[in-house]
């Protein structure tokens, strides 16, 4: 598995901007954590698919740092450190409140 950071540089202030991905060898992913600027986590894998985040249905360009988008990779032990983090505090599935 591979273990991935992109960070949305010029997305809109109450959108996600920070995806974690577990991928596989060919970059197909198996889970994500999504993390907005207010720090709100959501958390997507094979089992589910809440409103904000999503596994994708096509495997993952090769990384590289675009004027959209600032990607780098994570260990197998910070992923799942936020995978944890996102279990506890999280949401999926659950309509986000925006205020």
């Amino acid at each position: 598995m591979e273990y991935q950071k992109s960070t949305w540089i010029t997305g809109p202030q109450d959108d996600a901007y920070i995806w974690y991905s577990e991928l596989d060898a060919e970059r197909w992913e198996y889970r994500v954590i999504v993390e907005f600027r207010d720090g709100y986590l959501e958390y997507s894998s094979l089992a589910t698919e809440p409103k904000y985040s999503w596994i994708s249905d096509k495997p993952w360009p090769k990384m590289e740092t675009t004027v959209n988008f600032d990607q780098h990779m994570l260990s197998q032990n910070e992923f799942e450190d936020l995978w944890l983090q996102a279990l506890k505090t999280g949401q999926h599935g659950i309509t986000r409140q925006r205020i």
